[in-house]
């Protein structure tokens, strides 16, 4: 399924006129986990309806759900269908049944909300990036941008998804991903790193604002530097410094905001 179709408009420039205009798919979408004849719920989506094995693989790994590496992957079938997504599991794979009880809520602006207090989760991944020699320059980073805004094909079209690019230190294009929803996107780059056994790179670039949930989700993924076009939020900033996540927003050509952790920037 495509990401984006046209749709009839009246479009006024002067004067109404019939016209068409491209348009992002958004689609509700169910993820499941089964295990043998035990389905479970992990969660209600509305995402956009294109890499979806990654969506599922990457938001599984990323909530610490289930923790998976290239090598487990053919322990994995995951079933698509018009509304659900199942992720079949062999029986001996463990996941975290307690996901099962409070199943998530997933809507275009939050992923993490509203699941557990944010000071348990800070505790939780306090330390969690363990330092690194991992240094860079701004300059490569704000670069970073520049390409992933310049590869993002359905925004380009629609304007109405947002990004998330996985880039290596030495500025290799690892992994890109669009959807209607922030958290989707950046598990769509994690699950596909996932899925075809790539490194994780050490640079997480994000389209749209620096939330928590998606601070969370870079720290399970050991992601050392994430870079945002917008703004981050008290608790992404907290989260990232707890964690030792380099965080950087309001990305632009001729600067850039460090928020936390400014030693791994040159």
């Amino acid at each position: 399924m495509k990401g984006e179709q046209k749709r009839a408009i009246h479009k006024w420039d002067g004067e109404i006129k019939v016209s068409q205009d491209n348009v992002a798919i958004e689609k509700s979408l169910q993820l499941f986990i089964q295990q043998g004849n035990k389905r479970h719920l992990i969660g209600s989506l509305i995402a956009t309806p294109i890499n979806l094995r990654e969506l599922a693989i990457g938001l599984l790994a990323s909530e610490n759900i289930l923790k998976l590496d290239s090598s487990q992957l053919g322990q994995l079938k995951v079933e698509l269908d018009a509304h659900q997504i199942i992720v079949h599991i062999d029986a001996a794979i463990d996941f975290d049944m307690r996901m099962t009880e409070m199943a998530i809520s997933s809507t275009p602006s939050c992923g993490w909300c509203g699941r557990t207090s944010i000071e348990e989760v800070i505790a939780l991944l306090d330390g969690k990036i363990i330092p690194s020699n991992c240094i860079i320059e701004i300059a490569k980073l704000l670069e970073f941008t520049t390409t992933m805004a310049r590869t993002q094909i359905i925004f380009n079209n629609t304007g109405g998804v947002h990004a998330a690019a996985i880039f290596s230190q030495a500025g290799e294009l690892i992994s890109l991903m669009e959807d209607v929803g922030r958290h989707n996107a950046v598990d769509k780059a994690i699950g596909d790193t996932i899925i075809n056994g790539k490194k994780m790179g050490e640079v997480l670039v994000l389209s749209g604002r620096a939330g928590m949930e998606l601070i969370h989700k870079a720290a399970i993924a050991k992601v050392e530097i994430v870079i945002s076009v917008g703004a981050p939020t008290t608790a992404s900033i907290d989260l990232a410094r707890h964690a030792g996540i380099s965080l950087l927003g309001f990305a632009r050509d001729e600067g850039v905001n460090i928020y936390t952790h400014p030693n791994r920037l040159i």
